[in-house]
């Protein structure tokens, strides 16, 4: 057999020889410990998530990246918690209108601000529910369990939002979009 180089990997250079060292190594089988962990990027969901691009104005992206830096977050995080909310919000007139004759939603547009609530912790010690922009928090409860469930029924009874979660560091534990429908 001729010893033709197949182009390399890892560095090394990969021939008729290595080639079938290689294939002699693979049927014999690998040791677990010997093998690599699986790498790439976690799932978001159930499964691997897909890539779905959109077009955007650029001024509609600069106001994306912005809103992302203060968040401390990515474009993509804010693109889906803004999806999931407008589908949680339209859901029910989505039912009863169908979406060939619809041509855009109806009603006015709510500020962010009204469709979140904060559980944080307290300067006091137990926990708040806060709008974004209050300095003063809606209700205050022993626990944070407690804080989440309150949260939960203001934006339900507001219509639904998104409710984030900040652990005792400060920082963002969990995010969620609370339907109008369901309250979760």
């Amino acid at each position: 057999m001729a010893s033709d180089s197949r182009g390399t990997s890892g560095g090394v250079k990969l021939d008729d020889k290595r080639l079938l060292e290689l294939a002699d190594e693979a049927e014999r089988g690998y040791e677990s410990r010997r093998l690599r962990p699986r790498r790439g990027r976690p799932p978001l969901g159930s499964k691997a998530a897909t890539v779905f691009q959109v077009r955007i104005e650029p001024e509609l992206r600069d106001s994306l990246e912005r809103r992302a830096d203060a968040e401390g977050t990515t474009p993509s995080e804010i693109t889906r918690r803004a999806l999931r909310h407008f589908l949680a919000s339209t859901s029910a007139r989505s039912e009863t209108t169908s979406p060939v004759t619809r041509s855009k939603p109806s009603g006015p547009a709510r500020s962010s601000s009204s469709e979140r609530r904060d559980v944080m912790p307290s300067p006091e010690g137990g926990w708040d529910v806060r709008k974004p922009s209050s300095k003063r928090a809606s209700s205050h409860h022993a626990t944070q369990k407690e804080a989440i469930q309150a949260a939960r029924r203001i934006l339900k009874n507001e219509g639904g939002g998104e409710l984030l979660i900040k652990g005792r560091d400060g920082r963002i534990r969990d995010r969620s979009i609370v339907s109008r429908l369901t309250g979760s």
